[in-house]
């Protein structure tokens, strides 16, 4: 690190973006990002586990997954002569009492070696976990073309942007006449009140003028922001990304509730087909969803399968839910979602006391499975015809053969379980929820987009 004038032995920080990884089946270690042995963040696919330090040896964090997962920002933060932290997404997944760094910074450049493609890299002196956070989170901003002025004015304090003009330029797509030098926009941000032109947050390479964003304007989220009430701009942003990104998948969903909208009234709005109904006052916090006391709070999604399904069928069936939080009841069952009508069931139901989950889906038994409920954990179940399968955050945690029985006659309910009548309620909030068909559906790319939505309704 001879270039390094904040990057220091107890005083540093270094990340990388990981735009897409395709090395997750070549079983070799090392991909990653690296100075030397002594600077490093690489991953072990082989035994699911991560590998960092900065100025010292290297550390180990098993998440259970063990390679770098695409769309993810990665960092390593040494905040004194004894202390490592491994960020992913801007939130601290893993910390260690490292030893007093007797290694001054390497004096190698640092190599990204993970196959695939990376946007973003940088090396700083050590960062509290608020500015990584918001690194995140402005990156993220500053990369999709969104509130261009709040990123880039939040960023300017933490990375200098100045050194290269050139790749900060922002284009009109519709003229290609150069909006600002980046100069300028750091001195004064960018004043985008004008909404009436989608466009105008388009980026350009300004040496081969190619576009290197989307443009979040598709005619799916068009219709989603018109049934919203008076939605503030971050919010059709928000929701025009998500729409737009999620492609062709989005044509899956009958219907898609997000509750952490900064509205209650936009919280109850079905994203394409219903208006909800809130029983006995789940409370609404915006950015975060709704709260369940787990007595009589439910909210009716007024969808029936039997009469309103459209991609819903017998034989393909999908339902989820985004958890924030649960509270588990020392007597009763919860379920985050349920729906138990002749002829048929929709529910996932948390035994009380144990870890324990029944998963009912249009099919006669359940299945079973060996697992709790975890905090800020998207769970979905679905249905094929002959298997009944459960994710967690994208990644299946069960899966079983099931004999179809029959679609529910009645309304699905959120924060509670059969809704006729409503019992089994839902200690915790909620976030999200979806219903339609799971053929097609990609359990990793809706993850990572609704993480996206729901970190972006977080900063309204």
């Amino acid at each position: 690190m001879d270039d390094g004038s904040n990057f220091l032995r107890d005083d540093a920080s270094f990340g990388f973006f990981v735009f897409e990884n395709t090395g997750l089946l070549v079983g070799q270690n090392n991909l990653g990002i690296k100075s030397s042995t002594k600077t490093v963040l690489t991953n072990s696919p082989d035994s699911t586990s991560f590998h960092y330090t900065i100025n010292d040896a290297e550390q180990s964090f098993n998440d259970g997954v063990g390679y770098f997962q695409d769309q993810s920002l990665y960092a390593v933060n040494r905040s004194n002569s004894s202390s490592l932290q491994l960020y992913k997404d801007g939130v601290q997944i893993a910390s260690t009492a490292a030893r007093p760094s007797t290694e001054n910074p390497t004096s190698s450049t640092f190599r990204i070696t993970m196959p695939g493609k990376s946007s973003m890299c940088f090396v700083a002196s050590n960062l509290s976990a608020a500015q990584h956070l918001t690194i995140h989170t402005e990156f993220e901003t500053f990369r999709t073309g969104l509130i261009l002025d709040k990123a880039i004015l939040s960023l300017q304090g933490l990375w200098n942007l100045k050194s290269n003009s050139k790749r900060n330029t922002f284009v009109d797509a519709n003229t290609a006449a150069i909006l600002s030098d980046v100069d300028n926009l750091l001195q004064t941000g960018w004043d985008h009140a004008d909404t009436s032109n989608a466009k105008k947050n388009t980026f350009v390479d300004a040496n081969t003028f190619e576009i290197i964003t989307h443009i979040y304007d598709s005619a799916n989220a068009t219709a989603v922001i018109a049934r919203m009430t008076n939605p503030v701009i971050a919010e059709e942003a928000a929701m025009s990304k998500f729409v737009t990104l999620l492609g062709a998948m989005w044509d899956l969903a009958d219907d898609f509730h997000s509750y952490a909208v900064p509205t209650e009234t936009n919280a109850l709005t079905g994203w394409k087909m219903k208006m909800l109904t809130a029983v006995n006052a789940p409370t609404h916090t915006p950015g975060v969803g709704f709260a369940f006391g787990g007595v009589d709070e439910y909210i009716n999604s007024n969808y029936n399968p039997t009469n309103d399904a459209v991609k819903y069928l017998l034989g393909d069936a999908l339902v989820g839910a985004y958890i924030v939080s649960f509270t588990d009841h020392e007597s009763n069952w919860s379920s985050p979602w349920g729906a138990v009508e002749s002829p048929g069931s929709v529910e996932l139901i948390k035994l009380q006391g144990t870890d324990v989950i029944r998963v009912h889906l249009n099919t006669s038994s359940n299945l079973q499975i060996i697992e709790g409920i975890d905090n800020n954990s998207l769970y979905i179940s679905t249905y094929n015809g002959s298997n009944v399968a459960v994710y967690k955050k994208g990644l299946s945690i069960g899966d079983t053969a099931e004999t179809e029985n029959g679609i529910p006659n009645t309304f699905i309910s959120i924060g509670a379980g059969n809704h006729t009548p409503v019992i089994r309620f839902f200690n915790g909030t909620i976030s999200s929820f979806i219903v339609g068909a799971q053929n097609g559906f990609d359990q990793i790319l809706y993850k990572v987009q609704l993480d996206k939505l729901n970190s972006d309704l977080a900063a309204i």
